[in-house]
């Protein structure tokens, strides 16, 4: 595996030796994809290692660049977030509707929740109510998931993709466009996102990393939970959009220089809405808001399905933007985007 080079053969000024160690750490781990790191528009670090395809049979290795496809998993909840408050900017919606004024099969028990609740996992719907790879279309999943008990009551915070998969049908209702169209016609295709959706992106010129863990691969991900239009149900709103690290950073560039949503809408995006019981950990619409004692205010989010892992975190106060991108089940990766803050911050 190529090593990192280090920040003085690099020239790297604000490259300290913290966060030289943290990727040098990250390698010995066994680490496998990309990193970034940018301070105050200076980039860091922003380099790829290991394999993004491993050799087999029929398949030569191919290894990552810092252009490699990857699935970012719940990261797609802050686009459908954003996707809501532009419905919202648009007067196609408000974020205090009710899922019964757009969804009219909900039944009466679950009329008032709102779409606030469902962007802050305060809906009271389980995780999820079924495998990502389930064959499962929106009909379905809505007759599944309205027969079904709630997890927790209603205003309690609990993590539940099934909240923004909800949201997702509410997007396709209030639109009449299915949920990856309406996002590339609002948000990517705007931002020359060229390289982020479901399936329609043409990724003829790109190399789509295959999922891996330590048994087996799921191969490219859009062959996992999708059918011939796109990923099943379970997966739509929640999870499963494929991105660049480039493209991921355009789409953070975007929302903090105000391109995309109105100020007051992107303000909505990143306020700390409701508590995640945790003192200094909040939830938004599709980000994760922490206040750290020693390193202050961070927006984030991260997305796994057991062979792809990817964090996101923007510390608005020092423009510091860090991002990590794994096709090895990296869980235990999820730290490393605080270890690379620390070598910034601290």
């Amino acid at each position: 595996m190529r090593v990192f080079a280090g920040c003085a053969a690099l020239s790297l000024t604000g490259c300290t030796p913290t966060l030289q160690g943290a990727i040098e750490q990250a390698l010995s781990d066994g680490f496998e994809g990309v990193i970034h790191v940018e301070h105050r528009g200076e980039v860091l670090a922003y380099d790829a290692w290991g394999t993004a395809i491993e050799e087999g049979p029929d398949q030569p290795e191919v290894p990552h660049t810092v252009d490699t496809v990857f699935s970012v998993g719940s990261l797609t909840k802050q686009f459908t977030g954003a996707a809501i408050l532009a419905a919202q900017d648009r007067g196609l919606l408000s974020v205090h509707d009710t899922l019964s004024d757009h969804l009219p099969q909900v039944p009466a028990a679950r009329a008032d929740i709102t779409l606030h609740q469902l962007l802050t996992h305060t809906g009271g719907f389980p995780g999820g109510v079924g495998p990502d790879n389930q064959p499962i279309d929106r009909q379905a999943y809505l007759d599944l998931t309205f027969g079904g008990p709630l997890d927790v009551p209603v205003g309690a915070f609990r993590y539940s993709n099934t909240g923004y998969s909800l949201l997702a049908a509410v997007l396709e209702t209030v639109t009449e466009q299915p949920y990856e169209q309406l996002l590339l016609d609002w948000l990517f295709l705007p931002l020359d996102m060229q390289h982020t959706g479901y399936e329609t992106p043409d990724w003829s010129d790109s190399v789509v990393a295959h999922g891996y863990t330590d048994f087996e691969t799921m191969g490219p991900p859009f062959t996992f939970a999708y059918d011939s239009e796109g990923p099943f149900y379970h997966l739509t709103g929640n999870g499963g959009v494929l991105s660049t690290p480039r493209d991921m950073r355009r789409w953070v560039a975007a929302l903090a220089d105000g391109e995309i949503l109105s100020d007051e809408a992107r303000e909505q995006l990143w306020a700390p809405q409701v508590g995640q019981g945790i003192p200094g950990f909040s939830y938004s619409y599709g980000w994760g808001i922490e206040e750290w004692t020693l390193m202050g205010h961070n927006i984030g989010h991260d997305g796994g399905n057991g062979f792809f892992h990817a964090f996101v975190v923007w510390w608005p106060d020092d423009e510091l933007y860090v991002s990590v991108y794994t096709n090895h089940s990296g869980e235990f990766f999820n730290l490393l985007a605080w270890d690379l803050s620390r070598g910034v911050l601290r």
